[in-house]
């Protein structure tokens, strides 16, 4: 788990490959893609997205002794970067939002002597400061700000199921 984060960390063609060889095979099937689609969708997790840090929360066995699941949560913000001309000259600028978090716990399993990823199992976007492995978020502020983005996105949906095109 800690080496796959480190290969997104790290964005290199050695590292994207290196993410591959980690994925075992079912995993595309999984997510209806083939080898080429998923580097790709890698290549545009390392690119856009600066991570902050990564709490391996637990882990435990599955079914067989190849089997396991590792629950983890990392820290994370999405980037963009612009380029452009303005009076003659070359401009470029970084932006990152908002910290984000995703806890997760995902399964692996174990072929010729290595874990390889098979799928997420499940996610949950709940903000939590840098660094925390408690089972909760005790941070009235980004309970808050969670509450804030779940009412927005509520409201874009009603928005976009009745039509209504006013002002937002």
């Amino acid at each position: 788990m800690r080496s796959r984060y480190t290969a997104f960390c790290k964005a290199t063609p050695a590292t994207l490959q290196y993410l591959i060889d980690t994925t075992h095979p079912d995993h595309l099937a999984i997510v209806d893609k083939t080898e080429l689609e998923l580097k790709d969708d890698y290549n545009l997790s390392c690119k856009n997205i600066a991570y902050e840090g990564l709490k391996v929360l637990s882990s435990e066995d599955g079914e067989s002794e190849d089997e396991a699941f590792v629950t983890f949560r990392i820290w994370y913000k999405f980037v963009a970067s612009f380029e452009g001309k303005r009076g003659g000259k070359t401009r470029k600028a970084t932006e990152k939002s908002d910290r984000k978090t995703n806890t997760e716990k995902s399964r692996f399993k174990k072929v010729d002597g290595r874990w390889l990823f098979i799928e997420s199992v499940e996610s949950d976007q709940t903000s939590f400061r840098l660094g925390d492995e408690s089972e909760e978020s005790t941070d009235v502020l980004l309970k808050g700000k969670d509450a804030a983005s779940k009412a927005l996105g509520m409201a874009a949906k009603a928005r976009q199921q009745f039509g209504f095109k006013g002002k937002q």
